[in-house]
């Protein structure tokens, strides 16, 4: 009798492993990662600090003239208010057409040049015709246009509906540019990735742009830039940015540069 229980006993464990198995864990699984971009941070700026980083950024641009000469640069129209970066661009009034008394400014991350990698910002900008903003990767060691110049977001449209991503290339600066739309005076994220074979802009996790063409890729260190040009038009315009971020995977080169030379064009 002892026997036959042990036997029954071991023919119904054998049956319960096979209607209620063991659990077995599998290991866990390691997502794909984008190797065009290693997560290595270049900066990160959220402007809480409320003031300028010098580590990051060239002084607001001051004391020199416009884009095209038009203009001067007055670097107190550059703030920073309730934890956001704030570029204003003024003239004296709605007739003037004075340039010589257009005032703008605009800030450059100088220190953080680098050669390829992925830049991202928030930011928005007030409605109105004769100044128009402008956020671009800027060659860190001039040599413009042959070292070509990444246009990401620059809107002349007064009611800042347009904007394009344009390409300055070659010693005629000639130009590739790709328009998209969107109501610009609310906050947008923006990100442009640079590697060996693209330079693609992104709105709102969109593709905006995509320029694969050789000739329009840059090979030597850019860093990001925002600023306001002028024309003609309006009283007064501002540039809000939240945030400012990026990465790289290779080794920043820092600029012999200095912030006064920037955009002498």
């Amino acid at each position: 009798m002892t026997a036959d229980l042990k036997a029954i006993a071991t023919t119904l464990r054998s049956q319960a492993d096979l209607l209620d198995p063991p659990v077995v864990v599998p290991p866990p699984v390691t997502p794909p990662t984008d190797t065009r971009f290693a997560s290595v941070p270049t900066f990160f700026d959220d402007f809480t600090s409320g003031n300028i980083d010098k580590a990051i950024w060239w002084a607001p641009y001051d004391g020199v003239a416009g884009t095209g000469g038009v203009g001067m640069r007055r670097g107190s129209l550059c703030t920073i208010r309730d934890s956001q970066l704030v570029l204003a661009a003024e003239r004296p009034n709605a007739t003037s057409t004075d340039y010589n008394k257009w005032t703008s400014t605009g800030l450059a991350a100088g220190p953080k040049g680098q050669v390829y990698g992925r830049w991202e910002f928030r930011a928005k900008c007030s409605a109105g015709a004769g100044f128009w903003p402008n956020a671009q990767l800027w060659p860190t060691n001039e040599g413009w246009p042959k070292t070509i110049e990444v246009d990401i977001a620059e809107m002349p449209d007064g009611k800042r509906q347009n904007a394009s991503a344009t390409i300055h290339y070659g010693p005629n600066n000639s130009t590739k540019d790709a328009s998209y739309q969107a109501d610009f005076t609310q906050f947008h994220v923006w990100v442009v990735e640079w590697s060996p074979t693209a330079v693609v802009v992104y709105l709102d996790g969109k593709v905006v742009a995509n320029f694969t063409d050789k000739a329009l890729i840059p090979t030597v260190a850019h860093h990001i830039v925002f600023q306001t040009d002028m024309a003609n038009g309006q009283v007064s315009q501002h540039r809000t940015i939240q945030h400012v971020s990026s990465g790289s995977s290779t080794t920043s080169s820092n600029s012999s540069t200095s912030d006064e030379e920037v955009h002498r064009r």
